[in-house]
């Protein structure tokens, strides 16, 4: 995949000049050597300074794997990263077997977990990456809402949880937002989980 252009967003309080639109595309989560989980532009390569003056800067496309049984909504899955230049599609399987096996040769930046897997709950799957690859972004992306659930993803080390009737032209933006340090929840997952702290004594 080719990699595009992006230019550092200097802000108003730029002394430079911004002859031209300024550019913010998200890049890799791959963080620095020390471990640190970057900000929007941390991970981007100075390369050269344009005619303008101003520093050019490529921008890794973030990385994802897609873990989803069923094969139309994976479909549907992989169409919705593959439909934003930024996104970069590493895999896309169907079981926690498949995952553990190809996650160890195709590294990503984020992980979208189904929970309803045919081998194993998909809180296995986010076990297993917080445990042996805990840079990785896991979001859930399931029909199941209900409280039990939506804890449990979160115990288990997932940081967004989105209902299987997101839009998927939402998809790649929320995948954006997970990267750029949120934590996508749709909105009746967050109404669950504000239930369950109000009933606290």
């Amino acid at each position: 995949q080719t990699l595009g252009s992006c230019h550092l967003d200097w802000g108003r309080a730029s002394p430079f000049p911004l002859p031209k639109p300024v550019q913010r595309l998200p890049c890799s989560t791959r963080g620095d050597v020390h471990g640190h989980r970057p900000a929007f532009f941390t991970g981007a390569l100075m390369t050269k300074t344009e005619d303008d003056g101003l520093p050019e800067v490529i921008a890794q496309p973030i990385l994802v794997g897609i873990v989803e049984d069923e094969v139309e909504v994976r479909g549907r899955f992989e169409q919705a990263v593959r439909e934003r230049s930024n996104l970069s599609l590493m895999f896309s399987v169907g079981t926690y077997a498949q995952t553990i096996e190809v996650a160890q040769r195709r590294k990503v930046d984020v992980l979208l977990v189904d929970l309803g897997l045919p081998d194993r709950n998909g809180l296995e799957v986010i076990r297993w990456f917080s445990a042996h690859q805990p840079q990785v972004l896991s979001m859930v992306v399931t029909v199941f809402g209900d409280e039990q659930h939506v804890v449990s993803s979160f115990e288990a080390g997932a940081v967004g949880y989105l209902l299987k009737d997101t839009p998927m032209d939402e998809l790649g933006l929320r995948i954006e937002e997970l990267v750029d340090g949120g934590s996508p929840i749709s909105p009746a997952v967050a109404r669950s989980v504000i239930r369950r702290f109000a009933a606290l004594p």
